[in-house]
């Protein structure tokens, strides 16, 4: 079983202020509701949801920090189900520029690969109404969705000092 099949409060790092915290979640309160989109105690700027396996670098550490938010910029972060744990994740900046330059060979891999025997489903909203149907995304899906990563990632890898 998946360590993270009970709730647990999610991680939110403010960069401006290189603090972490954790915040309930409205359902918590009253069973549901619209989630209000957080803000950091201190600076009531806004927060990154940084997954529950998140350990945040102390605070005096601001080249750590930048590592991190250069991060969740690229969308990196440190979801998952809790059984093997986040991954890899630099914390230098020369070792995030290598990291970045073989997350987007994989992700240029990915989008040139594709494999049309093991093409993702996804649910989509039943017009007449009812439960949702499931359709295969088709190969241009795919291959927009690794592209549009690996130009986030180059921008990300171009913002790098």
């Amino acid at each position: 079983m998946c360590r993270y099949a009970a709730p647990y409060k999610p991680h939110l790092a403010c960069f401006a202020c290189r603090k972490c915290f954790k915040r309930r979640l409205l359902s918590d309160f009253d069973g549901g509701g619209e989630p209000r989109p957080a803000r950091c105690p201190q600076c009531g700027g806004p927060v990154a949801d940084m997954g529950l396996d998140f350990a945040p670098p102390k605070q005096r550490d601001e080249k750590a920090w930048r590592v991190v938010e250069s991060l969740f910029v690229a969308g990196q972060t440190f979801h998952s189900c809790g059984c093997s744990g986040p991954g890899y994740r630099p914390r230098e900046p020369a070792a995030l520029r290598a990291y970045f330059v073989r997350l987007l060979a994989e992700y240029e891999h990915a989008a040139l690969q594709v494999d049309p025997a093991s093409l993702p489903r996804v649910r989509v909203p039943n017009p007449a109404g009812g439960r949702p149907r499931w359709r295969t995304r088709t190969v241009d899906e795919v291959r927009a969705y690794w592209n549009e990563r690996a130009r986030v990632l180059r921008a990300a890898l171009a913002a790098l000092p």
